[in-house]
């Protein structure tokens, strides 16, 4: 599994994480399953890329609109 930090659409570093294999972003919720992944990913040794928000809006989908619109 690989993840990705965000940015919002100001440029400035974003709480959310993108999960890189269906493109799932997860907001940082200490209950959400997803993100109680993510930290042990972390706490595994691995680091998160970066992505850029031009990035994050080209391989927008609806459910990611979504979830986006939700989050900022």
């Amino acid at each position: 599994m690989t993840y990705r930090k965000t940015k919002d659409a100001t440029g400035n570093p974003s709480d959310v994480i993108r999960r890189i294999v269906d493109g799932a972003c997860i907001p940082p919720d200490p209950y959400n399953r997803d993100y109680q992944d993510y930290l042990a990913w972390v706490a595994d040794g691995n680091t998160p890329g970066a992505v850029s928000y031009t990035h994050l809006r080209a391989h927008e989908t609806k459910a990611n609109l979504v979830c986006r619109l939700l989050l900022e």
